[in-house]
């Protein structure tokens, strides 16, 4: 039988999964989640816009572009987003990979990216 969470006692509404059915076939969007952040300007480099995705604990792919500004930041990490999936890991390993979705917090753009293909 699942676990009640403490304050659902009084209602009895089961607020914990049960075992019978996984949350990776419920959700229908699922792919790799591309980060991407700002870069300032410095003396010697112009702004930029930065992608990156994290593959494990040592590998990390990213691709940098200079910022354009006729253009909404949003615009320019989904530009950068491209780029890096035209990179050799994601043609060698996901082609025809492309933005599906996007998110964001206080500090980050977030895209989560998947094959076109199924």
């Amino acid at each position: 039988m699942a676990r009640l969470h403490p304050g659902s006692m009084k209602t009895g509404v089961n607020l914990f999964r049960t075992m019978k059915t996984r949350i990776m076939d419920e959700i229908k969007v699922k792919g790799l989640v591309i980060r991407t952040k700002f870069l300032g300007p410095t003396n010697y480099k112009d702004p930029r816009a930065k992608a990156f995705y994290k593959k494990d604990a040592e590998t990390t792919y990213s691709k940098v572009i200079p910022w354009n500004t006729e253009i909404e930041a949003i615009d320019n990490y989904a530009n950068a987003t491209r780029e890096l999936l035209k990179t050799e890991y994601f043609k060698d390993f996901h082609p025809n990979v492309d933005i599906l979705s996007m998110g964001w917090d206080h500090d980050t753009y977030y895209f989560i990216v998947q094959s076109k293909t199924f």
